[in-house]
C-alpha cells in the first residue's frame, strides 16, 4: 500500500504542485514571490524541500531549474546561510 501511495505522488501529485510552484520561480527570477529578494515563502519552501527530501530518498526539484535557484537564492543570504553552517546536523 506505501508503495501504491507513493507511485500515485510521484504520477499524479507531486508535478502538479512543483509544476506551479516552478511556473512561480520562472516569473519571480527564482523567488516564490514578486519582488525580487528572499521571503518566507522561499525560506520555508528552502526548509521544507529538506525534509521532504530526505522523506522521499530523493530530490523533489531534479529537474525544476527555478526551484532549484530559489534554493540558492535562499542559502545565499548571509545571516541564512550562517546558520545552516553552525546548525545541528540530524538525520532528518
Amino acid at each position: 500500500m506505501k508503495a501504491e501511495k507513493r507511485e500515485n505522488y510521484d504520477a499524479n501529485i507531486a508535478p502538479i504542485y512543483l509544476g506551479q510552484l516552478e511556473r512561480l520561480a520562472k516569473e519571480n527570477n527564482g523567488h516564490l514571490a514578486l519582488g525580487g529578494q528572499t521571503t518566507w515563502a522561499d525560506l520555508w519552501f528552502t526548509a521544507v524541500l529538506d525534509y521532504m527530501n530526505f522523506m522521499v530518498k530523493g530530490n523533489l526539484i531534479e529537474g525544476y531549474p527555478y526551484l532549484k535557484k530559489v534554493v540558492e537564492n535562499t542559502l545565499a543570504n548571509e545571516g541564512i546561510k550562517k546558520w545552516v553552517e553552525k546548525r545541528p546536523h540530524t538525520d532528518g
